[in-house]
This record gives C-alpha cells, structure tokens and sequence, in this order.
C-alpha cells in the first residue's frame, strides 16, 4: 500500500535537535526529499485511472438506473419530498397539496394517474431544507412528474458518487487499484443501491458529504504543497519564521466549503461531519508544521491555517447553505416569509433558549427577512426534538447502535400476490404487471446493506482504531473520525424515531476503512510476489464475495417480483422484514 502516515514523515522529516534554532538554510540536508515525504507523489496513470472510474461508475449506473421507475408507485417517505420538490420546481417554495375529501381518490394515486394540478394557493410547512428537494426536482423538470422523474435525480447522485469515491480512494491510498476497489464496494452495496433510486433526502446527503471530503483531501496535497514550496524559499532567502509560511488563499478548502453547506442545505445532519473535517484540517496543517520542525508549529496552525479555515468552510457553508433559500427569500407566500413584518423591533433569539431586543441604530443587523428565516429555523428545531418514539411510534425505527450491524433494516415497499386468489397487480397505467411466475409472489424494497460489506465494515473500523494508535496511520483516523461523525451524533437520539436508512451517509467511509484493510492484506509494492499473489487473491476472493451477495440480494433492492419461497429465502434474520 502506497503513501506513509504523519507520524512516519515526521519522524524522517524532523532536523536533528537544535537544527532550526539559528534558521539557516544550508543546516538541513535532507530538504530535497522532504516534499516527497510530506506531499507523497500521486500515481502516474491518470489516463487509466480515468477510464477505470468511469468503468466502475457505468456498473453503478446500470445498478441505479435499471427499471428505475419502479416500483410504480410512490414509496415510503417520497410521499413528501415528491410533492415538496414539484412544488419547487413549479413555483421556487413548497406549497400545500390539495386533499381530497374522504372517498375520493387519494392524491398519491391521482399523481400516478398523471395529474400535476396537486397544490392549493397555501404555503405549506416543511422541516427540511431546500437542496436535496430541487436535486429530485431536476428530474421531475426533466421527465415530468413519475416515479422514473422524481428518482432521476437521486440515482444520478448516487453514480456520481461512485465516480467520486473511487477519484478520492486513490488519491487516499496512493493507488488506482484501491481506488477502484472502493467505488466499486459503494456501486454493489444494497444499502447506497436503494437510497439512489427512492426519492428521499439521505443519499442526496452523502453526494454532498463525499464532494465535500474529496475537495479536503485535494487541499490537503495541495496546500502542504505550496506549504513546502515557500518554506523552502523562505530558506533560501533567510527570511523563515518560527512559525512558517502563510500559504495564502486555499481554493480547494473554499469549494470544501460550498459543498458542506450544500450538504447542510439538504439535512442539517451535514453540520457534524463539517466540524469533524475543520478539526481534520486544522489537526493535519499543525502536523505539516511540525515534520518542517518549525519552532511553533500550533500557533501557526492555528493563526495561519485555522482561522482562514474557519472562514474557508465554516463562513463560506453558510453562505452556499443561504443561496439553497433562494426560492424561499424571492416567494412571498412562503412559509413563515412574512414572519419578522409583524414583530416590530427587532428580537433576535437562539432557538428560544436566548431572547434580547435590538436597538433601533442596530437593526439592520438583522433585517426582516433573516429574521424570518431563523424564526422557520427555530421552529423546525422544536419540531424535530419535539418528536418521540412514545407519540410517535414506527415499526421500522432503528437506533443508531443497530446500524452498523443491520440490526432493523427499512422495509420501504411490501406487496405479495396470489395468482389463485387476488387480481393480477397493476402498474402506472392500469395494466397488469409481469409477476414472477410462481402460485404466489412478492415484492420488497428493503433498506438493507450489502452483509458482506457492513459486517465486514465492522471488522475494519477495530482494525482501523489499531493502526491509528499503533502505527499512527493518519488514513485511519481521518476514516475513524468520518464514520463517527455520520454516526454517533445520531446516538443521542435514541428516544426518537430514527431510520437505519440514514445511515447511507456512513457507507463511502465505511468502504474507505474497508479499503484501507484490503491495501493492507495485498501488501506494499515493494513485498515479494508470494506475498502480494496470496494478497490479490484474498482481496478478489472478498470482491467476488461482494458481488455474489448484492447480486443474490438485488432482487430485493430493486422491486422486482419473485417466488415467495425467494423473498423469505433472502430474508435472513425475522428484523429485516
């Protein structure tokens, strides 16, 4: 496995003791290796690597985009966001949606009898932001209002998140081959295969979320690059400082910041792995510091890197987060749009807990608008912790500690038919659909994972934590803090309904420590060839693992009709059903 972690650059990029006390350029002699060292070379068949992502992503394509539209009908949750994201598209804000009176058709199925005519003049009020809701709305725009538009839209994320992941896996690793293996672990897991082809908000997330890494990932080759490059002219001109250069603007770490606030713009969830990602960077730019043995390494990196981090992610997410309530600040009839002309003076409030007035010479600190929008913000709050198993109890919630291990996977859709005493099931436009053949038949889509990956996943997170405290692997702990910050925030709520579907947002860092292990089973390339040949075929033995559990399982991802005896076959454990 290519690359080498922090602690092993430091300990051969460090001077000797005492060496950069009188700051002369001519004293270390090692400086020549030292961009290698920090900044390791990337590998040199991009062309390839190109055309192996793309490859991968074709199969994620074809896993996502098959007989996408159906089930032919409106699943689970989409229920809202179908709606919700038409609505959008129609007129920039979510409006309310007719209901019929007790014994007509119900709006649902009048949707996939092809009516759009669904919205009453009234706002309607929502407790999600915007973005994940226009991402399914570009498919409706593009194919109209029906099962195959409204999850365009989310399968295309979904491929293009396996083009993503596999471009970051090799930059990671150093290695196109484990940067294929990883995009094409998240292309076969059932669990991203189904939250990219269900119109709902989480695997719109973890497009965002897996952008948003990427671009960290690129700044941190990057600015560690030019880090390098002006702490050696710095030497040469004999103008270094204690605590090094200042490496200026960093662009990468902007567009980190726009795709976490677009992240944020779709579930607010995206705010943990932010802070997660600003502790990373700070953390790996002190680190950087410290193998150049500068003198103050940690208040560089916190002066010089952190605080321009702060504005780079931090400051630039809110402002992306804001363009996302465009739609919402230009409507008029939005909800709550009209809130703060009502309230006189200015009072600004942090989600209830703080109340104070502003004075009349300040109030253009908080103009009407903004106002409004944090009173929506604050009420959302409430609404979302206002919610309890107890009141609101489900049959499918999960807690988070039940995730990792498949413990209550989401059954989204279950219909079954007997040829001998129901009538033959129907699709969108009233005709019989093909079932499976058999006396009796069924039809699940079940949020469930790929086994073979999430137990697996399991095992790699343990021997994770053992590289990050045993060999200081830095690839390790940035995997370790990205499952955790998509995870155990979730923990606190444990008392609420939760979904495990939610955990789509897991699975790219997931596949990434499961990676990360296969690079360590295949061995170094400088092993001999009875290690690495033993190596290949126990990581191809686990890829092929893979493929046959998605493959035998995939009829339950998708919708597709089959024997009954199949569907219980597939249903391992009496929780997934």
């Amino acid at each position: 496995m290519c690359g080498v972690t922090t602690s092993e650059a430091i300990a051969a990029a460090r001077p000797e003791p005492g060496a950069v006390a009188d700051l002369e350029p001519d004293d270390v002699d090692e400086r020549p290796t030292l961009r290698d060292r920090l900044v390791p070379a990337m590998p040199t068949d991009r062309a390839a690597a190109w055309l192996w992502a793309l490859g991968v992503s074709a199969v994620a394509a074809v896993l996502r985009f098959w007989n996408l539209g159906n089930p032919p009908q409106v699943v689970f949750d989409e229920t809202y966001y179908v709606k919700d994201s038409y609505s959008l598209l129609k007129f920039g804000y979510e409006r309310a949606v007719v209901d019929p009176p007790d014994g007509e058709t119900p709006i649902d199925a009048q949707i996939l009898a092809g009516r759009t005519d669904i919205f009453e003049l009234g706002d309607s009020y929502v407790v999600h932001p915007p973005m994940g809701k226009w991402m399914i709305a570009f498919g409706e725009g593009l194919f109209g209002l029906t099962p195959f538009g409204w999850r365009f839209g989310v399968a295309l994320a979904g491929t293009l998140s396996v083009l993503m992941l596999t471009l970051i896996a090799r930059r990671l690793f150093r290695s196109t081959l484990l940067g294929v293996v990883a995009g094409f672990l998240l292309a076969l897991d059932g669990l991203a295969i189904v939250m990219s082809r269900t119109a709902l908000l989480d695997g719109l997330l973890a497009f965002w979320l897996i952008a948003a890494v990427g671009c960290v990932l690129k700044d941190r080759d990057h600015g560690r690059l030019r880090l390098v490059e002006r702490y050696e002219a710095a030497r040469a001109a004999g103008s270094l400082t204690p605590g090094g250069p200042r490496i200026g603007v960093r662009w990468w770490r902007i567009a980190a910041g726009v795709c976490f606030g677009l992240a944020i713009a779709t579930k607010w969830s995206g705010l943990f792995v932010l802070a997660a990602c600003g502790l990373l960077v700070v953390a790996w730019d002190i680190a950087a510091r410290k193998a150049l043995g500068l003198r103050r390494p940690y208040s560089a990196g916190i002066i010089y890197d952190g605080i321009p981090a702060f504005a780079s992610m931090v400051v630039v997410a809110l402002g992306s987060y804001l363009v996302s309530w465009t739609g919402w600040f230009l409507a008029e009839r939005s909800h709550d749009r009209q809130w703060a002309a009502g309230q006189g003076n200015p009072v600004v409030s942090f989600f209830g807990a703080m109340r104070w007035q502003l004075p009349d010479s300040l109030a253009w600190l908080a103009p009407d608008a903004l106002r409004s929008l944090w009173h929506y913000h604050s009420a959302a709050f409430g609404f979302h912790n206002s919610l309890n198993l107890t009141d609101n109890p489900h049959p499918y919630a999960a807690t988070a500690w039940r995730w990792l291990y498949l413990g209550r996977p989401t059954q989204f859709e279950f219909s079954d038919y007997t040829a001998s005493s129901s009538p033959a099931p129907t699709g969108v436009n009233g005709t019989p659909e093909v079932t499976c053949g058999a006396a009796r038949c069924a039809r699940d889509v079940v949020g469930l994972g790929t086994p073979a990956i999430w137990w697996a996943g399991c095992i790699a997170l343990v021997v994770l934590l053992v590289l990050w405290l045993g060999r200081r692997d830095w690839r390790a702990a940035a995997i370790l803090v990205l499952v955790a910050s998509t995870w155990l925030p979730w923990l606190r709520w444990s008392d609420r309904p939760i979904f495990a579907f939610y955990a789509v947002a897991i699975v790219p860092f997931l596949v990434l420590a499961i990676t990360l292990v296969l690079g360590y089973v295949l061995g170094p390339p400088g092993a001999d060839r009875r290690r690495r040949r033993w190596g290949a075929a126990m990581v191809g033995a686990y890829v092929l693992l893979v493929v046959v559990n998605t493959g035998y399982l995939y009829p339950v991802f998708t919708g597709e009709w089959i024997p009954y005896d199949g569907y219980s076959a597939r249903m391992w454990f009496s929780v997934w059903i």
